[in-house]
């Protein structure tokens, strides 16, 4: 070997070590055959101790099965995207978000494993994650916005009709907080963020985990109540809300006493579509309030 080759393979070396991209080689079975400094960083090993491991200490089980096969796919000599996104684990065993680059590793014309560039996205995926979390959610309370309590409507309707579930109701409870307009005129909109919030927790616990509950803004709040066999169980509900709203808020350790008024519609009696139920429930809070509040009506033609 020239001296002039050695220097340039000995430059090359070091770039490849001292890259600020994490540099990965593998053999056809995932296991580790190179990894530069930055690569043994990224998941918290010893550059010695990464080259121990192969492709499924690094992959969280959640995307293990998912990247072997692209692996095994890429290796076939079949063609998969060269880029793509996996959730990863690191030696502590934190998840982090990672994308690569991968390509085939040819010698002699031979598949032998595969070269890749891998970056971390952890933040970016926080980001992303967080607006689709805002798409969906209330921020003040995080409870369900009303798309995805829309959602929600579309897959229990989607469920009756595969299962041809005939007898199976659900309703729309329309609910709102008697006279929240003076606690916000009288004790200030930050006592009437956390009366909200408070609320929340409360309707949380009378709700079922595979019911839905969203808050529609101000001091409205909706509850899909999902899989009813009977009214009755509808009624049950109901009362349950209304019960807990018979005890006070302790709000900056004041008390103040809240009630709430309900509107109930029912599917598929009230209506079939969502939009409807929510107005005909709307409609029923309204002959609630004007009964005097601190009450629930059914949806009546």
């Amino acid at each position: 070997m020239s001296k002039k080759s050695y220097k340039s393979k000995k430059y090359y070396k070091q770039l490849v070590e001292e890259a600020g991209i994490a540099i990965l080689i593998d053999d056809e079975k995932g296991n580790f055959r190179f990894g530069n400094k930055k690569f043994a960083e990224l998941f918290g090993y010893s550059t010695g101790g990464i080259l121990k491991k192969s492709i499924k200490d690094i992959v969280h089980p959640d995307d293990v099965e998912r990247v072997m096969e692209i692996h095994r796919t890429r290796v076939r000599g079949e063609k998969v995207p060269s880029n793509y996104e996996f959730k990863g684990i690191t030696k502590d065993k934190k998840p982090i978000w990672l994308e690569i680059h991968a390509e085939q590793l040819r010698e002699k014309d031979k598949i032998v494993g595969t070269r890749s560039f891998i970056w971390e996205i952890t933040d970016r995926k926080k980001k992303e994650e967080y607006m689709v979390y805002l798409a969906y959610h209330d921020v003040l309370t995080g409870l369900a916005n009303r798309w995805l309590l829309y959602d929600k409507f579309d897959s229990e309707l989607t469920h009756i009709s595969r299962h041809n579930l005939k007898d199976i109701l659900m309703s729309v409870m329309y609910l709102d907080l008697d006279y929240f307009k003076d606690i916000n005129d009288n004790l200030g909109h930050n006592t009437g963020d956390m009366l909200l919030r408070d609320a929340a927790r409360k309707l949380e616990k009378c709700v079922r985990k595979g019911d839905t509950l969203a808050r529609l803004g101000g001091d409205e709040f909706l509850i899909l109540y999902t899989n009813v066999t009977k009214k009755e169980d509808i009624k049950f509900l109901a009362d349950k809300v209304y019960e807990v709203f018979q005890k006070p808020f302790n709000i900056s350790n004041k008390k103040i006493n809240m009630t709430t008024s309900m509107g109930i519609s029912v599917y598929p009696n009230d209506s079939e579509e969502i939009e409807q139920l929510i107005d005909n429930a709307d409609k029923a809070l309204y002959v609630a309030k004007r009964k005097g509040r601190n009450r629930y009506e059914f949806f009546s033609q």
